[in-house]
């Protein structure tokens, strides 16, 4: 077994993902606290976007963010613990592990083959010999690049959560005169 698959089984590669939907009455103030949160946690913003923003409508907006996944859970509280009130929350997590060290010892093997064909072509004293390896190396150096791709992303998505937020105003009621 490879070393990144043993290393793997202890360390687990969960892609979390949250939807979160709050209504709050200070709409900015809260906007603004996501932002804060989001930075303060390590995380970073893929998307923001608000509507309804004329007088007399109530505004909305929905913001991603992409939270370091040691920080999923904090991120989450800190949103709840607010004052915005919750009308819908829904967490999901996948565990894409055993796919990963799939992927991790197929790179492996493709690696070891690559080596060997590296060796063949310097031992390679006909011209037709070295195309046929520069060719079939070509083509395994595109799969190890493929390889390596599909793990970055697995990498990339379990290590930071995306939590996608939807804030809605609510107007507060104007006392009657």
């Amino acid at each position: 077994e490879s070393d990144v698959s043993q290393e793997m089984v202890s360390d687990r590669k969960i892609i979390h993902h949250a939807y979160i939907h709050v209504e709050t009455s200070t709409f900015d103030k809260h906007l603004s606290f996501i932002e804060v949160e989001t930075n303060r946690l390590n995380g970073y913003i893929v998307q923001s976007s608000s509507h309804g923003v004329t007088e007399g409508n109530k505004r909305s907006g929905t913001i991603i963010t992409r939270i370091p996944a040691d920080n999923f859970h904090t991120f989450l509280s800190s949103l709840e613990d607010g004052e915005m009130e919750l009308m819908e929350r829904s967490v999901s997590g996948e565990d894409v592990t055993e796919q990963y060290v799939d992927l991790a010892s197929r790179l492996d093997a493709k690696k070891v083959a690559e080596e060997r064909l590296l060796s063949f072509m310097k031992e390679a004293k006909k011209t037709e010999d070295l195309l046929k390896i520069s060719a079939d190396l070509s083509k395994l150096q595109e799969e190890i690049e493929q390889l390596a791709g599909k793990t970055r992303f697995l990498e990339n998505q379990s290590s930071y959560a995306t939590v996608e937020i939807h804030l809605s105003e609510k107007k507060v009621a104007a006392p009657s005169v």
